[in-house]
């Protein structure tokens, strides 16, 4: 296995060395080809960083979007990050085995999805109000 993680930056929400740590311990042992596994604090630049990943984990506001070959396979709460990941991985060294996918290949690009969106937060804390207007490059 190799193992990608980013450089760390302000947009962080979860404990990335802890978690790079418990993905390296974890999933050492149970590959074994030459999967390629990226580790990302955040949405915004993980998707650049992670180039080249053949499963990737995008971590942020207590969750995980795990992408396989580019194209996003789960969701999942910061508590199912690292047995969801050890399962995509499995189950993607399986389909290489048997001749249906190969190391490096990706299939899609891998976009950020929408925070407002996918994530789910943002549209509801707009419609409550919630959300402050910002206008910028507006002088009084």
């Amino acid at each position: 296995m190799e193992l990608i993680a980013c450089p760390t930056c302000g947009r962080i929400q979860v404990d990335l060395f802890t978690l790079v740590k418990e993905v390296e311990k974890v999933l050492m042992p149970e590959l074994e080809l030459p999967v390629k596994v990226a580790v990302m604090g955040c949405i915004v630049n993980g998707p650049g960083e992670a180039e080249g990943a053949d499963v990737a984990v995008f971590a942020g506001d207590r969750r995980g979007i795990i992408y396989v070959q580019g194209q996003k396979v789960a969701n999942v709460t910061e508590e199912e990050i690292l047995p969801r990941l050890l399962q995509e991985c499995k189950a993607f060294e399986a389909k290489v085995k048997a001749g249906e996918a190969r190391l490096g290949e990706k299939l899609v690009e891998i976009k950020p999805p929408d925070p407002i969106g996918e994530l789910g937060s943002g549209a509801a804390k707009i419609a409550a109000g919630q959300v402050a207007q910002v206008s910028v490059g507006q002088t009084g």
